[in-house]
């Protein structure tokens, strides 16, 4: 199993009158994640599933993903890509799937990087910045800390393809 981690793309800011879970992509952050298809593809160059969080920009990101791929209908909202020490929850779900399965996380910063320290044992949480991309892999089925860290990859190494 292959194991993407995508970042969400530049959102709103928060502050009064705007809770962080309702921020949305901005239109430079649209444009910016597709920016990137080309570099995600080449990286990533197939996908089964996408599970995104349900937050907006998170959501956003995930459908811009998945269209490029041609897998709208395979997008999945889970609360476990929201919320903190979730990693659990997050390998239970991507554990039903084949072990052949290449699917994409696409969440938020810090619950990203603490995903991909949870399945590939590492001491400390990887930065993924703001539409930046990491793979794990594993040999069959995902386990905790038996995943393979192979690498993460920054928007403008992205956009560079």
């Amino acid at each position: 199993m292959i194991v993407y981690l995508l970042r969400h793309g530049k959102a709103e800011d928060g502050g009064p009158g705007m809770p962080d879970r309702d921020r949305q992509l901005t239109p430079e952050g649209v444009e910016s994640m597709k920016e990137e298809l080309p570099g995600i593809k080449k990286n990533a160059p197939s996908l089964d599933l996408v599970l995104t969080s349900p937050y907006p920009r998170a959501a956003q990101t995930a459908r811009i993903a998945a269209q490029a791929y041609g897998i709208e209908d395979r997008v999945e909202e889970t609360d476990a890509l929201a919320a903190m020490d979730a990693e659990p929850d997050i390998l239970k779900r991507i554990g039903k799937l084949p072990a052949d399965s290449a699917v994409m996380c696409v969440g938020h910063s810090p619950l990203l990087g603490d995903l991909a320290a949870f399945l590939s044992g590492a001491r400390d949480a990887y930065a993924l910045k703001k539409g930046g991309l990491a793979k794990i892999s594993f040999k069959g089925k995902p386990a905790e800390r038996k995943g393979t860290f192979e690498w993460i990859l920054k928007p403008r190494e992205l956009k560079q393809g």
